[in-house]
């Protein structure tokens, strides 16, 4: 069953951080940690900075701050990283419901593979102007929406 927790949110998030950092020291799995939109402790704005060492401290006060080791890395959201050659494009933000929501065709046969083309053409992590109204967009951020080679 569900447990009901019983605490405020600094040690809510400091208990989520440190169960998952204790078990993948545990197993040598590294740790991506990038803000969402949802998180009540960063900005709830698009394009996301990402965490820092000193962010995640400034949230837990009055208690012992998660420490961080070197398997863990703060990426901002959206992000773009590589891990043994593998490249990856990573965003918290739900773009490809909110291409669906606008999207206008005739032919709605294979209707995902059609927005997923119309994602990648643009190269965009979020490719819609003006934007959904669950998202705020910063818009002289755009630069960091670009989805490099």
């Amino acid at each position: 069953g569900t447990k009901e927790f019983k605490g405020d949110f600094n040690e809510l998030f400091r208990k989520s951080i440190e169960m998952v950092l204790d078990v993948t020291i545990k197993t040598g799995t590294k740790v991506v940690l990038i803000p969402s939109l949802k998180d009540i402790y960063h900005l709830p704005i698009y394009p996301q900075p990402p965490y820092t060492d000193m962010s995640i401290k400034e949230n837990v006060r009055g208690s012992n701050p998660p420490k961080l080791g070197t398997h863990s890395h703060l990426y901002p959201n959206p992000a773009q990283f590589d891990f043994n050659t593998i490249r990856f494009a990573v965003s918290t933000a739900d773009i490809i419901t909110h291409m669906a929501k606008r999207e206008v065709a005739v032919e709605m046969k294979d209707r995902f593979s059609r927005i997923l083309g119309h994602l990648f053409s643009q190269r965009r992590f979020y490719p819609l102007y003006p934007p959904s109204s669950d998202i705020n967009l910063e818009i002289t951020k755009s630069i960091h929406l670009a989805i490099n080679q």
